[in-house]
């Protein structure tokens, strides 16, 4: 969801529930705070990964620096705990950045016992870091 704070444009992550489909029961955010543009390469496709932690891609907002920068969410693969909370196995403690140096993830997909990342690369010119280890692996996919 996008919104804007003290004329910024943010991006966070809610939860909704509906007891009848129709109405929104409640509303939780999840990940809040994560700088955005009002323009494309925005949080997309949250997912839940084969060890139960949510997944959301967040696309460098066309500010191309933010994806290496350890301070800016933009351009990563955020994973967290359910509740949102931050797993204690994340490669930065305490951070919920997973994986950087994206332009655009699009998808995460479980497939093989690995979490495999597609991206939105037609350029093809940045190749991202993923992390790779023997119970988390990634791999990243250009899709032109």
């Amino acid at each position: 969801m996008i919104y804007m704070e003290n004329g910024e444009f943010k991006n966070k992550l809610v939860r909704t529930s509906s007891k009848d489909g129709l109405r929104m029961d409640s509303l939780t955010t999840i990940i809040d705070n994560i700088p955005s543009t009002n323009m494309s390469h925005q949080v997309q496709m949250p997912s839940i990964g084969f060890d139960g932690k949510l997944y959301l891609n967040v696309g460098d907002g066309t500010v191309s620096d933010s994806a290496q920068d350890d301070r800016d969410l933009r351009g990563k693969v955020l994973r967290l705990n359910l509740d949102g909370s931050i797993p204690t196995d994340n490669p930065i403690p305490g951070s919920p950045v997973f994986a950087k140096g994206f332009r655009n993830t699009i998808q995460i997909l479980n497939a093989f016992g690995k979490l495999i990342i597609a991206l939105l690369c037609p350029d093809r010119q940045r190749q991202p870091l993923v992390r790779l280890d023997a119970e988390l692996l990634l791999e990243a996919v250009c899709k032109a």
